[in-house]
């Protein structure tokens, strides 16, 4: 598979949200839109994100990143971003 288009399930347009970019997220978030996949993503640290928007990747500029547009969300982050970007724990 080398794109978004050639993943089972995958519907043309398909967004995905991603928290966390730290030594696991940020990879697996390049290794996504390298492959295609439409991300948005948003890090604590406002660095993090220049590799992945360099990439193609959506930066957020809050962890409020999907606003109900997103189809699915990853979140690798500490509580205290979990909390916020779900509004639970």
């Amino acid at each position: 598979m080398t794109n978004a288009s050639e993943r089972p399930g995958a519907e043309p347009g398909e967004e995905i949200g991603f928290v966390g970019l730290g030594v696991m997220g940020q990879p697996m978030a390049l290794n996504l839109t390298r492959a295609g996949t439409r991300l948005v993503v948003w890090n604590r640290s406002p660095a993090a994100p220049d590799p992945l928007r360099a990439a193609g990747a959506a930066v957020a500029a809050s962890v409020e990143l999907g606003n109900g547009r997103l189809d699915m969300m990853s979140v690798l982050e500490a509580i205290e971003a979990r909390t916020a970007a779900l509004g639970r724990s």
